[in-house]
């Protein structure tokens, strides 16, 4: 992707990544559609001109920020911010399984299964307690990484 000296610019590179894709995009059926709602739904066709040049802007606005030393303290304060809502986000479920966030996906199996032999109902464990480990253990494995 793109570097500053020393320093990734992460707007930039999202920003040259989607651009990118969108090159990358066959339009000939959005293009079909658009001609046919300029002849038969002309309320249509403005509502999509509308949201094409409200598309442009915000391109135009973001293109003109990209080296923006300010623009790149946004970033990376969202970006740590982002981070940071990620990990307090599970946070409850991490605890009731006994596992750090970052785990894996075997890392959190375990702990459920460790879990699940003293709370299921069916060895004496209390039924609420278990559904809460499940649900716990469902959140916390979906949101996994690897």
């Amino acid at each position: 992707m793109t570097q500053d000296v020393g320093h990734h610019n992460g707007l930039k590179a999202a920003y040259l990544e989607r651009e990118a894709a969108r090159k990358k995009r066959d339009t000939s059926g959005v293009d079909a559609f658009v001609a046919w709602a300029k002849i038969n739904a002309p309320a249509t066709y403005q509502k999509l001109q509308q949201e094409e040049r409200g598309a442009k802007n915000d391109d135009a606005y973001e293109r003109a920020h990209l080296d923006d030393p300010a623009a790149l303290a946004e970033w990376d304060d969202l970006s740590e911010w982002v981070e940071q809502r990620l990990q307090q986000q599970h946070q409850v479920e991490h605890d009731l399984l006994g596992i750090a966030p970052g785990s894996t996906k075997r890392d959190i199996k375990n702990a459920y299964r460790r879990k699940a032999r003293k709370l299921h109902p069916d060895v004496g464990g209390d039924e609420e307690a278990f559904k809460q480990l499940h649900a716990a253990y469902r959140k916390v494995l979906a949101a996994a990484r690897a």
